[in-house]
């Protein structure tokens, strides 16, 4: 969805046809500042340099910014204080930041700072807010040319690898010119690269510390560059940019069966009228789960015990006993990792039940994260029934860690295992745009 921010100051907005004499050098005679203001939902902070307000154009050269453009002024990796910077590169970055706005391009920088407006967060006695718009000042005013800043202070809509910065640019903050995406693009240090050796120098330079750059590029179709070849400092730095990756949401196919084996039917066909089984789901958060049992074993009957629901296992164990004392299946649809968890409700259903079977959900740690994300966006603001908050990535690796993955010849108890393929369904177009990205 996009955004517009609430304005707290008057930035004058220049057509590009009025203000290209101007832009064709920077101008140190004019005292820069930055005029910040924080959008309606509180989650972006959006900055225009002033009086040399930003212009509109199709050439768009948007860059992050730490790592990027600025680094700290030493040796250690953020910065204590407002005045603890230095471009990337002594002269190479300023010199062609300058080129790029001679040639009309509109400079703009996207950079994910969560957390910033916090005060409890400090440096070395300055908040994280007063450093990041210091030294967004300083390169201001080092530069001197129009510039247009976007730091995402939530980890839902706006933070990249998710294309809300992008997408607010484009409706509120460029005249409805639409950018020339052959000759826009986007530079980031966030390439998703191993360690690696740079000619010349004999230590390893540290693996990147995402590749949430390039994914946000990839996003939103700008051509995407690493700062080291895009500002000439390293012709090899791009060399290990990953191209393709074992989760793909744009070519994510359902080109497998929804369960195996094929070889037994999903709904018993061999049970009389007073037979009834219990299924144990095992699968992590944002799996399918939930959404596998709605569809497929709802409409059978099915009763549906969830702990997240009735908080405490042993609630969980006494309604499905409740259950199948009353003649009916029942889903136990809790992630149940480990074969002593799954040992407490075979032993309990085992004397009211004819079978009991696992389902596991073969979805894998980067499917369930972007799920899980996906999920929280899509549902935010639906109201509480339908709201679901992104779970910590901690809870996601903690099930992986723990993962006993079923195995009915050696699990006592358990008559078959079900592997349940995870199959991308989606609600509209909307939905399945908004699963097709990078979060």
């Amino acid at each position: 969805m996009k955004r517009k921010a609430e304005s707290t100051a008057d930035t004058p907005r220049i057509h590009p046809m009025f203000s290209a004499a101007k832009t064709q050098q920077s101008d140190k005679s004019v005292n820069t500042t930055v005029n910040w203001t924080v959008s309606a939902d509180k989650g972006l902070l959006i900055g225009t340099t002033h009086p040399l307000a930003p212009f509109a154009s199709s050439k768009i050269a948007s860059f992050d910014f730490d790592g990027t453009i600025s680094l700290s002024g030493g040796s250690h990796v953020f910065s204590k204080s407002p005045d603890d910077w230095r471009f990337v590169h002594p002269s190479k970055v300023k010199a062609r930041l300058l080129e790029l706005h001679a040639e009309g391009f509109r400079i703009v920088i996207f950079s994910n700072q969560k957390g910033l407006l916090d005060s409890k967060k400090k440096g070395q006695g300055h908040t994280m807010e007063s450093i990041f718009k210091g030294k967004i000042l300083a390169v201001a005013r080092e530069l001197a040319i129009p510039m247009l800043i976007f730091a995402a202070l939530d980890d839902l809509e706006y933070r990249k690898p998710s294309m809300g910065m992008w997408e607010t640019f484009l409706s509120s903050h460029n005249e409805s010119i639409e950018p020339d995406m052959k000759a826009s693009f986007y530079v980031g240090d966030a390439a998703g690269r191993p360690e690696r050796t740079e000619r010349g120098v004999s230590k390893p330079i540290k693996k990147d510390h995402s590749d949430g750059d390039l994914k946000f590029a990839l996003n939103c179709n700008l051509p995407f560059h690493v700062p080291e070849t895009f500002f000439g400092i390293d012709m090899n730095g791009a060399a290990l940019v990953p191209e393709k990756w074992d989760f793909d949401p744009r070519s994510y196919s359902n080109g497998v069966p929804l369960f195996s084996p094929a070889s037994t039917p999903l709904i018993p066909e061999d049970f009389g009228p007073n037979d009834v089984e219990v299924i144990l789901f095992v699968g992590s958060p944002a799996s399918g789960k939930t959404s596998f049992y709605k569809k497929h074993l709802m409409p059978h009957g099915y009763v549906h015990i969830n702990q997240d629901t009735l908080r405490d296992r042993k609630k969980c164990i006494q309604a499905m006993l409740e259950a199948l004392k009353s003649g009916k299946h029942c889903v136990v649809d809790n992630t149940n990792p480990t074969v002593s968890v799954r040992a407490e409700y075979i032993a309990a259903a085992k004397p009211h039940v004819k079978r009991i079977r696992a389902f596991y959900f073969t979805a894998s740690e980067e499917l369930c994260e972007h799920n899980n994300r996906v999920r929280a966006k899509w549902t935010k603001g639906k109201g509480k029934e339908l709201q679901r908050e992104r779970i910590s990535s901690v809870v996601l690796k903690m099930f992986r860690k723990n993962l006993e993955i079923p195995d009915g010849s050696k699990e006592v108890g358990i008559e078959e295992v079900k592997r349940i393929n995870f199959l991308a369904e989606f609600e509209d177009d909307e939905h399945k745009r908004l699963w097709s990205q990078w979060h």
